[in-house]
């Protein structure tokens, strides 16, 4: 990972240092809950616009709560595995 870059409240792009040979791979994540309204959390690659969420150099992810908005967790973590 080269960088990531908040580019919303809950959304992350998550950009590679080399490219994947294609977007053919698999993301997963988990965030901790918001301690104060334990709230819970839902993390999944960006929905809309698709054709752009998963690339070879890069993958957007976004965290929602429970209502399914959008929201900036205290803890976000990412796995990638091709």
């Amino acid at each position: 990972v080269s960088s990531i870059t908040d580019v919303g409240t809950g959304t992350y792009t998550v950009n590679f240092t080399t490219a994947m040979q294609d977007a053919n791979y698999s993301v997963t994540g988990v965030a901790q809950r918001n301690q104060t309204n334990n709230d819970g959390n839902n993390v999944a690659i960006k929905s809309s616009a698709a054709y752009d969420s998963i690339l070879a150099t890069s993958v957007k992810v976004q965290n929602t709560d429970s209502a399914g908005v959008r929201a900036d967790p205290l803890v976000l973590c990412i796995s990638i595995f091709r």
